[in-house]
């Protein structure tokens, strides 16, 4: 994964990989499911905070 030759973006290619659940182990490439679904379930976490947060700060005062 390269877009010039002085740059090296190996890095995230292997976050990527991470987040799919891609794992090496001796040679061989393995799938992880939980990978993912711990980063699914992060991403759930914050997104509803967020959501939260904006839904009390954007709240209309005349209700």
């Amino acid at each position: 994964m390269q877009f010039h030759t002085a740059m090296n973006l190996d890095w995230t290619e292997d976050v990527i990989k991470f987040l799919v659940g891609y794992t090496k182990t001796d040679g061989e490439g393995l799938w992880n499911p939980f990978h993912p679904i711990g980063v699914m379930m992060v991403a759930i976490f914050v997104g509803t905070g967020i959501n939260y947060w904006l839904q009390q700060h954007f709240i209309l005062k005349n209700q």
